[in-house]
């Protein structure tokens, strides 16, 4: 992804981090597990994480103790994250987002590690009888002022197309005896965004936004490319709101959608019959089909 997801985390859960990675170090280990990173959260220093595991009695010695024996050579470089650690950081962003909490705090990397469910870390949470459920709730209960904003964000097309000049405007006007000789602004902005090297395209890249802008900050990865659409996952959506920075007002919440493009709203979602739960899109990449609705389309700029 093209936004970094360690900018979400708050202080105390990079602290939990580096706390895990240090003990990875120390043990010789050869990449940070998720029981490095219960050890780093169990740590006093640690804010929430050590907060809620000091209550259910898990502690940093208890961790040492179930961890499995430290290799004999030790390991000068610092240690990369495991398969399963990299998955529970993800965990954790989705629990964060499912609570509509603004950044990552290390009692999210709690419910990280305990939807993941693997190794020593899930057992020793398991026999203290911590729950992801309850869990879940006390990181709610203690996180209020966290959560995000309203999730909708004004809409922006008229913004853009403000900058234009009358002259881009008229060239991209459809006339006819009923039309208007400009069009409305939402149409001007995405047939500019979807010309190559147009006015809107260079000054949207000169503020590191492109025309995919929902697909970089798509924090879950959930939006798939078809041929000539791009397709939301619904399963996989955390509704979080991100992809609402589209610079052509492209995206909506399902009851906004405006009545001409319905269709397109149930072609989303069976798009998905086919092509099931990949899980992430960069899975699967660029694919060459779409919903035969979109596919019938005519040809049109940029498609």
């Amino acid at each position: 992804m093209v936004i970094c997801m360690f900018e979400r985390f708050t202080p105390e859960a990079r602290r939990s981090l580096e706390l895990a990675s240090a003990v990875a170090t120390g043990r010789g280990d050869a990449a940070i597990s998720p029981d490095h990173l219960l050890a780093g959260l169990a740590s006093p220093t640690s804010g929430l994480a050590s907060e809620l595991l000091a209550e259910a009695g898990v502690d940093e010695a208890a961790v040492a103790a179930a961890m499995p024996e430290a290799p004999s050579n030790t390991n000068p470089t610092t240690p990369p994250f495991t398969t399963s650690t990299k998955k529970t950081l993800e965990l954790s962003l989705r629990e964060a987002l499912n609570l509509a909490h603004a950044h990552i705090r290390s009692g999210h990397l709690v419910l990280g590690l305990l939807r993941l469910d693997e190794g020593a870390a899930a057992s020793i949470l398991k026999a203290r009888g911590v729950t992801l459920d309850s869990t879940r709730e006390a990181v709610r209960a203690r996180s209020e002022g966290a959560r995000l904003g309203g999730r909708r964000r004004p809409r922006r097309t008229g913004r853009i197309v403000e900058a234009l000049t009358a002259h881009e405007r008229d060239k991209l006007a459809v006339t006819s005896a009923e039309a208007a000789p400009t069009v409305a602004d939402e149409e001007v902005a995405v047939r500019l965004a979807s010309k190559e090297d147009s006015r809107l395209q260079r000054a949207l890249a000169s503020l590191g936004i492109s025309p995919r802008s929902c697909v970089e900050m798509c924090p879950t990865d959930c939006i798939y490319e078809g041929a000539r659409m791009l397709y939301i996952h619904p399963d996989e959506c955390v509704d979080c709101g991100a992809c609402e920075i589209c610079p052509v007002d492209a995206v909506f919440e399902e009851g906004d959608v405006p009545e001409q493009w319905r269709d397109f709203t149930k072609a989303n979602r069976d798009f998905f019959k086919t092509l099931g739960s990949p899980g992430e899109a960069h899975d699967t990449g660029p694919l060459d089909f779409d919903h035969p609705v979109v596919a019938a389309l005519p040809p049109q700029a940029g498609c």
